[in-house]
């Protein structure tokens, strides 16, 4: 497989468990406070930071510093994992209050007791010599109810697991897994407040100064800030002040946590947008915004939908911000680029449906105006049998339409290359990502003649910004 000169991965993560509100997720995903509690206690333990990569690299079942871990990742089983998590818990761990008063809800509503074998569950924590023969199967039995009792449970601990690595490991494993990529641009997430009021490990001063270092020990990295409403104007303030001194590129714009880019109930919060909006147009600093009907969702099945483009076609067809330079992740969704397409069809894309929200109103904004572009990431491509097929049928059409001068903006200058690594654990996609896109852009002949805009050339022009003065990679 022949590779691009250049590749820019415009969409990816290397944060840890640290920079997530653990408890409120679980709790957002139908667990009990109390037993939400207790798994962030146990998986914070765990968690390492920039200068430890993990406190417990070494276990019986699971060694995150084996070089194969990433592709082990996906053959473990549930029992693999909750056993990895009993064994790497620590005594101290145990004891805390958290974990505890855990332990003691899951004994006394699965009437698990017996499992203990003792009736003495209130004073576990001082029967040492007992607690180190059953500690890990105490420990493992709770993770494993616990993230059983989830959606797709299996794939959240085993995404959990691989962010209970430090940042900077995290880094390490992300080039390696991507070694033709020359750039990646990280994306954070401010979920503090949204996951039933649940707050992160670090504050949001500690996640900007941690990503910030990154950055400069790491040149490979280009960061991009993220916008949470419910910080007010003083927390816009902070990450514009972060730009304008080029710690990061741009704006982390995320909607499945639980507000939209215009209409919000909250009139304070849309006048907050405006006033982000306002800066990003005065300094063209670029937006990047989650662009399915799904994500990370503070209220699962639901908040998602906040992400839907009529919201930003909305803001864009005011004419003072119709410049506004955005970028829809994921392209709006794999069920309309993937869906069947032959260049015979007279639709570019299928009618709109349920699941098909978003990937036909994402082209039209790309080619209606000048700064609108899209990016690939997390689309399912190896989930559908022939999916990656109708892409290219439908890419090869909509660059034949480009040529032709039928566009007003030209697709091909629009759409980016991004994977959204390390999201991908989240749902067991494969590791090489980047593969079949390689692959897509060599080998046809009309998408080939643009694979240097796919690949880098498009991702430069968005990431430009008032305050970069030279090449903005």
């Amino acid at each position: 497989m022949s590779y691009p000169e250049r590749i820019i991965d415009i969409h990816t993560h290397i944060f840890n468990l640290k920079y997530l509100p653990i408890k409120g997720v679980m709790i957002s995903r139908g667990i009990n406070p109390t037993l939400a509690a207790g798994i962030e206690k146990i998986l914070i333990a765990l968690t390492g930071n920039y200068l430890n990569y993990n406190r417990y690299n070494i276990s019986k079942f699971i060694n995150l510093q084996d070089p194969n871990f990433e592709k082990d990742l996906f053959n473990f089983s549930m029992d693999d994992l909750v056993k990895d998590i009993g064994f790497k818990t620590t005594l101290e761990t145990f004891e805390s209050i958290q974990v505890q008063k855990a332990l003691l809800h899951f004994a006394r509503e699965k009437k698990v007791i017996e499992f203990f074998e003792t009736e003495n569950i209130d004073n576990l924590s001082e029967n040492h010599e007992f607690l180190n023969i059953r500690l890990p199967y105490i420990i493992s039995s709770f993770v494993r109810h616990v993230f059983e009792t989830i959606e797709d449970g299996l794939n959240y601990l085993r995404w959990f697991l691989f962010m209970t690595l430090g940042e900077e490991k995290i880094i390490e494993r992300m080039k390696n897994s991507y070694p033709s990529v020359q750039t990646f641009v990280f994306h954070m997430i401010d979920a503090d407040w949204f996951f039933e009021r649940n707050f992160s490990t670090y504050n949001i001063d500690q996640m900007l100064n941690n990503m910030s270092y990154l950055q400069e020990v790491n040149s490979e990295l280009v960061g991009f800030a993220p916008y949470n409403p419910m910080r007010g104007t003083t927390g816009l303030r902070k990450i514009f002040d972060l730009i304008k001194m080029k710690k990061f590129r741009g704006i982390k714009f995320y909607p499945p946590l639980g507000y939209k880019p215009v209409n919000n109930s909250n009139f304070e919060l849309n006048n907050l947008n405006y006033e982000l909006f306002d800066l990003c147009l005065e300094h063209e600093i670029p937006i990047f915004t989650h662009c399915t009907p799904t994500g990370f969702e503070a209220i699962p099945h639901k908040s998602g939908l906040n992400s839907d483009p009529e919201f930003w076609e909305e803001l864009l067809n005011q004419p003072k911000y119709a410049r506004l330079k955005v970028c829809f992740g994921h392209a709006g969704g794999e069920d309309g680029w993937f869906a069947e397409y032959t260049p015979e069809d007279e639709n570019l894309f299928p009618p709109k449906t349920e699941k098909n929200f978003y990937a036909e109103l994402v082209y039209k904004l790309c080619i209606n105006y000048e700064n609108v572009f899209c990016e690939v990431g997390f689309l399912e491509h190896q989930q559908h049998k022939n999916g990656i097929a109708n892409m290219q049928n439908r890419l090869e059409e909509i660059f034949r339409i480009d040529e032709s001068g039928e566009n007003k903006y030209e697709f091909r200058n629009k759409v980016i290359y991004g994977s959204d690594w390390h999201i991908l654990f989240n749902h067991g996609l494969e590791l090489n990502y980047i593969n079949p896109y390689i692959k897509l852009f060599t080998e046809s002949e009309i998408l080939k003649k643009y694979s240097d805009r796919f690949f880098y050339k498009n991702a430069e022009i968005f990431l430009s910004n008032q305050f970069i003065e030279d090449s903005p990679i």
